[in-house]
């Protein structure tokens, strides 16, 4: 039998991004997801409804008033939890009552000791025999719990894995029947691109891209792959006073995780001309120390939409690099600096011709742009 699941978060601009990333964390192809206009009615929520599972969950900046007014709800005896105390350490709290009500928990709660104590998470059953899971809406820390703590509701993985008893099986050799048609091979650069965003998928890990530029052709890509609608958002990032295509591609990226409550942030801008006349898209990746970029240039008779897919495919290529390390790749790019210099940023393109392996770049292109269509 499935079980249920239910999700309560607090009202916010970036609660339904925020609760559709905790969404692809849980077990269930469907879950309940309700937003609450205040602490008391997100208390009572989580208190009143039926479900196997309720996960009540406030961003850090609401969190300790919403777990005030959702231990009060429950009625229960609260005690405070040592290994809390200890874990914050030097971290604690100046003030003694926020410092409480972070040791504070349900009495016989399991509690999930977050690092350095802060937001620590608990579970507990309630008297329906539902389980009500309290912790931060925060992206490092929900991919974290579910790894670990809350591994026993983590979602099952987007593709399937054969199992021991399917690997132990001999292999049998049948004669392979000859083909009527001839299959043409598939570039080996499209491959790429597409094992870029399969593979970030299946990390865990969430970018939101930020709407403006090139945004809608990107998400209209990813959004061919399962399980992308919770690894790929937008985020409204506002817009930049940066005096460079640099400095406001990076702060955008940068604007855009911090919205979409995201691992990283991404912008992929418009199309820009220089004093020289070139034409280029910049696209950048930002994580919470800095933000990497690249410019792609367009070759000589380009038009737009395949310097696009290009710039794309370069995006692409940044994001399948952090899906293997927990880090964006140097070099930084911050708001009082550029590492790269302009002659370095005129080659950006090399490593994308590179990647083509041989393969003429319209083939590349075109396939982006039947995903786009």
């Amino acid at each position: 039998m499935e079980r249920t699941v239910c999700i309560i978060t607090l009202s916010s601009e970036s609660a339904p991004i925020a609760a559709r990333m905790l969404v692809s964390q849980t077990d269930c192809e469907s879950s309940a997801v309700i937003t609450c206009k205040n602490e008391a009615d997100f208390a009572a929520t989580a208190v009143s409804e039926r479900a196997d599972v309720i996960f009540a969950a406030a961003e850090p900046r609401q969190f300790i008033k919403a777990k005030l007014h959702l231990i009060k709800a429950l009625a229960c005896k609260v005690v405070r939890s040592s290994a809390v105390v200890a874990a914050m350490g030097e971290n604690a709290p100046e003030n003694a009552k926020e410092r409480d009500v972070h040791a504070a928990m349900p009495h016989s709660a399991q509690v999930y000791i977050a690092p350095g104590g802060l937001f620590s998470s608990f579970s507990y059953k309630k008297a329906d025999g539902s389980t009500l899971v309290f912790l931060p809406l925060d992206a490092d820390t929900v991919r974290r719990l579910f790894e670990a703590d809350l591994a026993a509701y983590k979602a099952k993985p987007a593709y399937e894995e054969k199992s021991a008893a399917e690997e132990k099986q001999p292999e049998v050799r049948q004669p392979e029947p000859k083909p009527v048609y001839q299959e043409k091979p598939q570039a080996p650069a499209v491959k790429d691109f597409k094992q870029d965003i399969i593979s970030f998928i299946a990390s865990g890990k969430s970018v939101a891209v930020a709407e403006e530029g090139c945004y809608r052709a990107f998400l209209s890509v990813v959004s061919k792959f399962r399980g992308s609608q919770a690894s790929f958002v937008s985020a409204k990032a506002g817009v930049s006073d940066q005096e460079t295509p640099e400095l406001a591609a990076a702060a955008l990226a940068k604007a855009a995780k911090e919205e979409g409550y995201t691992d990283y942030g991404a912008s992929i801008s418009e199309i820009t001309e220089n004093t020289e006349g070139e034409r280029f898209i910049t696209v950048a990746l930002a994580d919470a120390k800095g933000a990497n970029l690249a410019k792609v240039y367009a070759e000589p008779g380009e038009d737009d939409k395949r310097l696009a897919g290009a710039a794309m495919i370069k995006l692409f290529e940044m994001i399948g690099k952090v899906s293997e390390s927990d880090k964006v790749e140097k070099p930084a790019v911050t708001n009082h600096a550029i590492v790269s210099t302009a002659k370095q940023e005129k080659k950006s393109r090399l490593p994308f011709i590179l990647a083509l392996s041989g393969v003429a770049a319209a083939a590349v292109i075109s396939a982006i742009i039947a995903f786009m269509d």
